[in-house]
């Protein structure tokens, strides 16, 4: 209609009438879609696995079109899908549970401007064993992930986020207690 508002015949007041329907029904609909996953997502208190699952399959099925309404200018678009970064991959199960209070501290690690693409993900981890208390058999071990190094390319620069050493308690092995967040 507002592409072809003159062709048709259609005056500027109705015109002025489909753009106000447009936006509006867009952010109505964006923020329903938005508080919709946001209320889901809040109530998965459960293993970081089923968690990705649902952001990926929310992510591919409903945000990438969601996405694309606010781009919206009647014309051609040029859609770069997220597809890429929100992949889960078919390695081993994952076992460690964890509340979503702890999802905005992983989502900073691998989420920055929308027109970035995730390269990779790297990081090194320190692993310390040293014999318990007298009297007690075996040893206690613990883990720590430094210098975690994300890379992102796209939009005007790349590069490496995060290449200094952070946050001790990152811990990401699937036997050690739940992820703490700085």
């Amino acid at each position: 209609v507002i592409l072809n508002a003159d062709e048709w015949g259609i005056s500027a007041a109705t015109l002025r009438t489909y753009r106000d329907y447009l936006k509006n029904y867009t952010r109505d609909y964006s923020n329903y879609c938005i508080n919709t996953y946001q209320s889901a997502f809040k109530g998965l208190n459960t293993r970081l696995h089923d968690m990705l699952e649902f952001r990926t399959y929310m992510f591919l099925n409903v945000f990438e079109y969601v996405s694309i309404w606010s781009l919206f200018k009647y014309q051609s678009l040029l859609v770069s899908s997220g597809a890429n970064l929100y992949a889960s991959g078919s390695g081993p199960q994952q076992t460690q549970s964890f509340t979503s209070q702890d999802w905005p501290f992983l989502y900073s690690l691998f989420q920055v401007n929308s027109n970035y693409v995730l390269n990779g993900f790297s990081g090194a981890r320190l692993s310390n064993t040293f014999p318990n208390i007298v009297g007690l058999p075996g040893s206690t071990t613990t883990h720590a992930l430094l210098a975690a190094r994300v890379s992102y390319s796209g939009g005007i620069s790349s590069g490496d986020i995060g290449a200094s050493p952070f946050n001790q308690n990152f811990n990401c092995s699937t036997f050690l207690p739940p992820l703490l967040t700085p």
